[in-house]
């Protein structure tokens, strides 16, 4: 469950309890089955190809729209419509393959929207593949989400590649797509990251992100983040970062899209230190 540790409120949305992942599952030789509410397949395929390993969440490009976790404009299509945004996936279930040949795996998922009636309806659809080698790694991944009605349908698509030339250097690449059939609006992210190992426990990461809107509205922004993280242990990070963001306009179109900039203006800046601690 999410907690806002400055007011002591939990949940998101109409969503108090359990709102992040809740499965049950098992695991073996076959492969790996879960059932409950999980995060979707373009999220896995994006695990380890992420340009800024999931940080900065709240402003991250990829994780608001790639991963379709902004609220506002994902919140009517999958079957947790209306509840929360479409990045995690109520009634589901999720199959993915044991790796085959060392290298390859595929996952397929579906979520179901309970609706009498209308098994379409509030409904999600997916299916990835993976490759993890010693120096690449790809994955590819495609969802449908539907609203309440099944009159609406929102497409997603996922590609993206990961190279570690040595023990120091990784370069990540990743471009995502996703568009509504009724209101024509297709949002699309490319972005691209180099993690430097310049010192034993500190990593340097740069990140650039483009954004991009058509079909209904013309949007743009693009994002520049650069940032050091230090490893206390095995769980603990502390971080610093300076972003830096630019619309093509000073409207919300287009500042939208840049995630932490204010309507009125075409650029802002922002500096954050931080730490981490995983559970």
């Amino acid at each position: 469950s999410s907690l806002n540790p400055d007011v002591g409120t939990a949940g998101v949305g109409t969503v108090s309890l359990f709102d992040r992942v809740a499965t049950l599952g098992l695991s073996g030789s076959l492969g790996k089955l879960s059932l409950g509410r999980q995060l979707h397949l373009v999220f896995d395929a994006a695990t380890r190809i992420e340009p800024m390993n999931f940080g900065h969440v709240s402003s991250n490009p990829y994780i608001q729209f790639g991963l379709m976790s902004n609220n506002a404009m994902y919140s009517l299509h999958g079957s947790s419509s209306d509840l929360t945004s479409a990045i995690r996936q109520n009634n589901s279930i999720k199959y993915t393959s044991p790796v085959m040949d060392q290298h390859w795996s595929v996952s397929a998922m579906v979520g179901l929207g309970e609706h009498a009636g209308n098994t379409k309806a509030s409904a999600y659809t997916g299916a990835s593949a993976s490759y993890v080698g010693q120096e690449l790694s790809t994955a590819v991944s495609y969802g449908q989400f539907t609203d309440a009605t099944n009159s609406s349908k929102l497409t997603s698509y996922f590609a993206g590649a990961r190279w570690t030339m040595n023990s120091d250097w990784v370069i990540k690449v990743l471009y995502s797509q996703n568009q509504v059939n009724t209101t024509k609006r297709k949002i699309s992210i490319f972005g691209v990251g180099v993690d430097y190992l310049w010192m034993p426990r500190s990593t340097f990461t740069a990140v650039f992100y483009a954004n991009r809107r058509a079909g209904d509205l013309s949007g743009s922004a693009d994002q520049f983040v650069l940032m050091d993280k230090y490893e206390l242990s095995k769980r603990s990070v502390i971080y610093v970062s300076l972003s830096h963001a630019r619309a093509g306009t000073s409207l919300a179109k287009d500042t939208d899209l840049g995630l932490f900039m204010s309507v009125g203006n075409r650029s802002a800046h922002r500096a954050l230190v931080g730490m981490s601690h995983a559970f």
